[in-house]
């Protein structure tokens, strides 16, 4: 802790001349004539049967957008103003694509009450950008400026990032060729490769050692020691995803972790926050399939009996290795070439990545890599038509091109092969990081 105390306190100086010049550099006679067509502050992407005001209400963001322009604006040492803007919507972020007078283009994200706890993964995001791009020099957005608070003229958390050359896979996907397909794959896995090599001494998230505030612990990389390892910024250990931890309230810190067993037990009491803080809401009626405040909580303490015991086998250590992944590999998170789709120009949406155990990963299929799902709708009497038949023989090649392909990742692979064993583990992850909205769910 020592060490930490002192990269920190060296980079103090650093990091005060550097916040003083990056707020004098934005332009206070900036004019933002644009005005978008768009509610940037309100969620407009979807309605919610049950508990929709609420819901959307998670989803608001408040914050200045002239401001948010200018800092924009300010990324930019040639623009004067914003000529173009289109909002994205999502769970946990709100995004804005911007254009310049001048051609460029930047990207500001703005974290909803759900992306988790404010003073912390905002901090983890950018560190976590900046150290695949130094130790991997994996394609991702360059962090251009940032805040880990509202105390800023935007009045919100943010971050501004360049905007990455290439289209979503997604989106050239269903033109590809099956061979197409696989050569994809093969390249997609060897940018991975890179990026699960690291090795690391805890479980946890990343960050700035300078920047994670003295009040929670934190791991330093021995190879990269202006990095650290502190609390885990995923969405499964945090009972409340806009709840700020009491200076004092050590038993609600989860992370870092330096060993699997301590890793398990943050779950857990994560998941038994979850129950309390659900079973606390006042005025919000549960469904029956969700289950009472004491049905989860023994269901909770049978699993992690379970658990207990897997923990004591030997082998476990080796299917545990602390690994950072991405947490989001869909399509629509992987940018490449359009002219050649196996040249992978860059990879999106980093929320929540952590460094967790490898068996975690590797029960993780992206999209791409999944079997053909049963369908109900199928009349199975009839024979399959023909795109039906070459739709299920392309998904099957790719399930096991990706197989095939992470044979050589030998964190993933010998994790993969006891994949059963987790499931536990698994069920338990998926219930914490449920969307709750203040209701009870179910593990089943």
């Amino acid at each position: 802790m020592s060490l930490c105390w002192t990269v920190r306190s060296i980079a103090c100086v650093k990091l005060l001349a550097a916040s003083f010049s990056s707020s004098a550099a934005i332009s206070s006679n900036c004019i933002n004539s644009f005005k978008p067509s768009f509610d940037p502050y309100a969620y407009t992407s979807g309605r919610w049967l049950h508990r929709d005001e609420e819901r959307r209400q998670r989803r608001h963001v408040s914050f200045d957008f002239d401001a948010l322009m200018n800092h924009v604006i300010g990324c930019s040492p040639t623009a004067s103003r914003v000529v173009g803007c289109t909002k994205l919507e999502g769970g946990f972020n709100r995004v804005f694509m911007m254009t310049l007078d001048n051609g460029e283009e930047f990207v500001a994200r703005l974290p909803t009450r759900r992306a988790g706890q404010p003073s912390i993964a905002m901090a983890s995001g950018v560190a976590t950008l900046d150290y695949v791009a130094q130790t991997t020099n994996l394609p991702v957005p360059k962090v251009l400026r940032w805040a880990g608070t509202k105390s800023n003229p935007i009045r919100t958390e943010y971050m501004m990032t360049t905007k990455l050359p290439g289209v979503p896979l997604g989106e050239l996907w269903p033109q590809l060729s099956s061979y197409q397909h696989i050569c994809c794959i093969e390249s997609l896995n060897v940018v991975l490769q890179r990026l699960t090599k690291p090795w690391f001494p805890a479980y946890g998230s990343l960050y700035h050692s300078s920047l994670l505030p003295d009040k929670y612990p934190c791991v330093l990389l021995p190879d990269e020691p202006t990095f650290c390892i502190g609390p885990h910024c995923g969405m499964s250990f945090w009972a409340s995803p806009a709840q700020e931890l009491s200076e004092n309230d050590t038993s609600a810190r989860l992370g870092p972790f330096e060993s699997l067993p301590k890793y398990i037990a943050g779950l857990f009491k994560a998941g038994y926050r979850q129950v309390q803080q659900s079973s606390a809401e006042q005025g919000v009626k549960r469904q029956s399939y969700e289950g009472s405040k004491e049905e989860v909580e023994v269901l909770l303490g049978k699993s992690h009996d379970v658990m207990e015991q897997v923990l004591n086998q030997s082998f476990i250590r080796e299917l545990s290795i602390p690994t950072l992944m991405h947490p989001d590999l869909n399509l629509r998170n992987i940018l490449v070439n359009p002219e050649d789709p196996k040249q992978v120009t860059g990879l999106l949406d980093w929320q929540s990545a952590c460094i967790e155990p490898a068996f975690v990963w590797a029960a993780d299929r992206p999209d791409f890599a999944k079997q053909m799902p049963d369908d109900p709708d199928i009349d199975e009497s009839k024979p399959p038509s023909q795109p039906q038949k070459k739709r299920e023989k392309d998904m099957s090649l790719c399930s096991q091109a990706w197989t095939a392909c992470t044979l050589g990742n030998r964190k993933i692979t010998f994790a993969a092969r006891v994949d059963a064993l987790f499931t536990p583990i698994s069920h338990l992850t998926s219930f914490n990081h449920l969307e709750t909205d203040g209701n009870l769910q179910s593990m089943a």
